[in-house]
């Protein structure tokens, strides 16, 4: 019996800058999980396809976009394609409303890729994006 949905959320732009940073953290842990911070509700698309759309996948210029793949538990979901049918949430993007007040999504490090800077990365190739991103954030901290 299923108990969740296996869903991706992609993220671009001045979200994904933000969350680079956790994701660059989290690389470099010898935690197997990234706790990804959710507060209120979040779209998810049940869609690979999709949620790489959403994270501008494959990689354009300088903008940043990070794809998370996760099992998402029945009881996180707040509303789903199937059960809410009255066009919210979107059927063509098989979306699912996720909703955790100051809770944390576990994440797996391997399920995360992300453009940076024209390339797209994966947990395979986190020191290659760890050590550009520490270039080109020398003045941070």
């Amino acid at each position: 019996m299923p108990r969740g949905f296996h869903a991706y959320r992609g993220i671009f732009g001045p979200r994904a800058e933000r969350t680079l940073v956790k994701v660059v953290e989290a690389w470099q842990e010898s935690k197997p999980a990234m706790q990804m911070p959710q507060e209120g509700i979040a779209s998810w698309t049940l869609s690979q396809n999709i949620g790489e759309h959403f994270a501008s996948m494959p990689p354009v210029g300088r903008i940043v976009g990070i794809l998370f793949e996760a099992d998402i538990p029945f009881n996180y979901t707040l509303a789903d394609v199937w059960v809410d049918t009255e066009g919210f949430p979107n059927a063509y993007e098989k979306e699912i409303v996720v909703g955790l007040l100051n809770g944390n999504l576990e994440i797996p490090k391997e399920h995360i890729k992300v453009a940076y800077n024209g390339k797209l990365y994966t947990y395979g190739d986190r020191n290659e994006l760890i050590a550009q991103w520490m270039l080109d954030n020398k003045h941070i901290g």
